[in-house]
């Protein structure tokens, strides 16, 4: 299993949107394998059907090795694996075709990348930024998948 980490000096918390555990309530632990390294010292979550929310005191590792040695306690996911995963640290890029190929739409005249917007029509973007971008340009296909209706 593996959560999004957020936290604020020794205190962390996290919220698993895909809880498989049989437990509404158990001790837990957090070790990350990516900076900043926190792993807890002490932790808790309460689970409520396919929600957890996992809190608790955490520890900065510095130290390159004892980093290898969290590496190899059998995690179940590589740090390649997480860096794959969607999220706003890691955002999605694809060039602007890409996008209306995923979307099913073309874009006819391209003025979200000229002027105040300009970008070369080349340069991988964001979702948030190709629709950004399309919206103050004319647009042509399926008006329904846009909004994931098929």
């Amino acid at each position: 299993m593996a959560i999004r980490v957020r936290g604020i000096g020794p205190i962390y918390w996290g919220l698993d949107r895909d809880h498989t555990g049989s437990r509404s309530s158990s001790y837990a632990w957090v070790v990350e394998t990516t900076p900043p390294y926190r792993k807890s010292t002490w932790g808790h979550l309460f689970a409520i059907g396919r929600y957890a929310l996992h809190f608790g005191f955490c520890v900065r590792e510095t130290d390159p090795k004892e980093i290898a040695r969290w590496e190899g306690e059998g995690l179940g996911v590589t740090p390649e694996e997480i860096a794959e995963w969607r999220g706003p640290s890691n955002p999605v890029l694809r060039t602007p075709a890409e996008w209306c190929d995923e979307f099913g739409v073309s874009v006819i005249d391209p003025d979200g990348w000229r002027g105040d917007l300009s970008l070369p029509w080349e340069t991988p973007i964001t979702e948030t930024d190709f629709w950004r971008r399309a919206m103050v340009s004319t647009l042509s296909g399926d008006s329904h998948s846009w909004w994931g209706q098929s």
